[in-house]
């Protein structure tokens, strides 16, 4: 069952992080927060592109 979900699971944990990167982490040093949301997005393409696949192969 985790397997159909996966992709939004990434997306969304993914979004979370960088949304609190950018609001709450403001006193962390920029590179490490470039770092931290880069990342963050990375999951997030990631994250849509295995729910894409999933609903490609279940037609």
């Amino acid at each position: 069952m985790i397997g159909k979900y996966k992709g939004l699971i990434i997306a969304t944990i993914a979004a979370i992080v960088y949304v609190v990167t950018e609001l709450y982490l403001t006193d962390l040093e920029y590179m490490y927060r470039t770092g931290i949301k880069f990342l963050a997005m990375v999951a997030f393409v990631i994250g849509g592109i295995i729910v894409a696949d999933v609903k490609s192969s279940s037609k």
